[in-house]
């Protein structure tokens, strides 16, 4: 787990020279790329993860939590097929 730590913070780093808003698009569009790569088991526990250890108030925590809910949501809608 450590490399992927490392790796996480590299990506956070290099968002270090752009305003709070363009560093909020950019995380979004990251999860958005990751989320229709995992499987439906993996996005959950991403989901549960977020809830206890973020605070769910923040902006951009609640949009990656609106994220993944609507990939879920379009995953149950199409009955399984493969969605991105």
């Amino acid at each position: 787990m450590e490399a992927d730590d490392d790796f996480a913070t590299r990506i956070l780093n290099s968002l270090n020279g752009f305003s709070a808003e363009e560093q909020a698009e950019m995380i979004i569009a990251v999860i958005s790329a990751a989320l229709k790569t995992m499987s439906v088991p993996q996005i959950r526990e991403v989901r549960k993860e977020i809830m206890s250890e973020l605070d769910v108030r923040l902006p951009l925590v609640a949009s990656a939590l609106d994220l993944i809910d609507g990939q879920m949501a379009v995953r149950e809608i199409s009955g399984g097929e493969r969605w991105r």
